[in-house]
């Protein structure tokens, strides 16, 4: 990747990022889950400061904190909401979306990068159900959260797969 391309790419993912969290921020507050609404408000703070630091030309220090603002966040979503509420379902985007972002050819990053999208998903998937109690999501509004996440992260993965087959096609026509 270029600089310029690589730019453009974390500008989307940052829009994508916020925009999920900012309507799923909204959709807490509407169904009452507070401490989920507070994770995803925070998230979105961050995503600001992200495009602060994009804006800003600091883009390494962007990257990582759209890094660790993603995997914290869906980390602590999943132990807050539960694994029940289909949350760990972001980290499958996000991966793939990573993957497309990070430069081939520095391989410290590619492995920091995966190190850590890997780890938080453990961490989600297997750690946090062994250790707590939040597996068990009873209630309409918690059933509601698990479609809502479901669809979100299903339309997230073709909004990524329709944005990276525009970049392809201009690519190719270059």
């Amino acid at each position: 990747l270029n600089e310029n391309s690589f730019i453009t790419r974390l500008r989307y993912f940052q829009i994508t990022a916020f925009s999920i969290f900012f309507i799923t921020s909204f959709l807490n507050f509407i169904a009452n889950l507070l401490n989920s609404y507070l994770i995803t408000a925070v998230a979105c703070i961050i995503l600001v400061l992200v495009r602060y630091l994009l804006d800003n030309n600091h883009i390494k220090a962007a990257y990582y904190s759209l890094l660790f603002c993603i995997n914290l966040a869906l980390v602590f979503l999943t132990g807050v909401e539960g694994i029940n509420s289909g949350v760990f379902l972001f980290f499958f985007p996000a991966i793939i979306s990573f993957a497309f972002l990070v430069d081939l050819s520095e391989k410290r990053n590619v492995f920091l990068t995966y190190a850590i999208c890997l780890c938080s998903f453990i961490i989600a998937v297997v750690f946090i159900p062994v250790y707590s109690n939040a597996q068990e999501v009873i209630g309409k509004a918690h059933r509601t959260n698990f479609f809502i996440n479901i669809l979100s992260s299903f339309s997230l993965i073709g909004w990524m797969s329709f944005s990276l087959a525009k970049e392809n096609k201009k690519k190719q026509n270059v």
